[in-house]
């Protein structure tokens, strides 16, 4: 037969377990996060060229500096 331990180490090992699930959650969303903002790069940077080449098509001067 085992010996049932206290309740205070179960409510214990619950908070954890309820801890651990909570991290899990921003984890994820930090993930998220980063991999949206990557998204957001690329479109700034695509914006970025766009801009650059119509620069250059107005202002022939600017082939000169790109």
């Amino acid at each position: 037969m085992k010996r049932t331990p206290p309740r205070k180490k179960n409510d214990s090992v619950d908070a954890d377990k309820l801890a651990s699930k909570k991290l899990t959650i921003p984890g994820m969303s930090e993930v998220l996060m980063i991999k949206t903002i990557k998204r957001m790069s690329v479109v700034v940077l695509i914006n970025v060229v766009e801009q650059l080449l119509s620069l250059r098509t107005f202002f022939p001067e600017a082939r000169k500096i790109i």
